[in-house]
C-alpha cells in the first residue's frame, strides 16, 4: 500500500448528540485534499480545558468537491490510550475530498461535557487503490 498522509486538527465546541443532545456543531472543513482509495482516520491527542475526559467520540464525514457523501463513521479514543486507525470510506479515482467533523467528550460512557476539545489526527488514504 501506497499511504499519504496528513494531520487534520482543529479546535471545536462539542456535539449534545452524546447523550440525547439536541446541539449541532458539526463543521465542513475548508481544506479539500486530492484523494483516492481507503481513507482512514484515527484520533492522535485531545484536550479539553480542566475537565477529565475519559472517552472521546467524533462523528466524521469525507464528501467530494460536487457534495456527494463518499464516507461516514465515527471514531473514538479512550483517554491515556492509543487509537487505531477507522475506515471512514473508499474514494473511486482521484477525487477532490473535504472533510467534516463532530466532537463528544464524556466523563464516562453515558455523561456529556460540553467543553471545547482540541483535537490533533492522523487521515491516511491509499493511492494504489480506486
Amino acid at each position: 500500500m501506497a499511504w499519504s498522509l496528513a494531520n487534520p486538527s482543529a479546535t471545536q465546541f462539542p456535539e449534545g448528540w452524546w447523550n440525547g443532545g439536541t446541539s449541532n456543531h458539526f463543521t465542513w472543513w475548508n481544506t479539500f485534499r486530492p484523494m483516492r482509495g481507503d481513507v482512514q482516520m484515527r484520533l492522535t491527542d485531545v484536550t479539553s480545558g480542566t475537565w477529565n475526559w475519559r472517552q472521546c467520540r467524533m462523528r466524521v464525514m469525507l464528501r467530494n468537491s460536487a457534495g456527494q457523501l463518499l464516507g461516514s463513521t465515527y471514531i473514538y479514543k479512550t483517554y491515556g490510550a492509543w487509537a487505531d486507525f477507522v475506515n471512514i470510506g473508499f474514494v473511486p479515482g482521484t477525487q477532490s475530498v473535504q472533510l467534516g467533523t463532530a466532537i463528544g467528550l464524556g466523563t464516562n460512557y453515558t455523561q456529556a461535557l460540553y467543553e471545547t476539545a482540541t483535537w490533533k489526527s492522523e487521515l491516511r488514504w491509499n493511492n494504489l487503490q480506486g
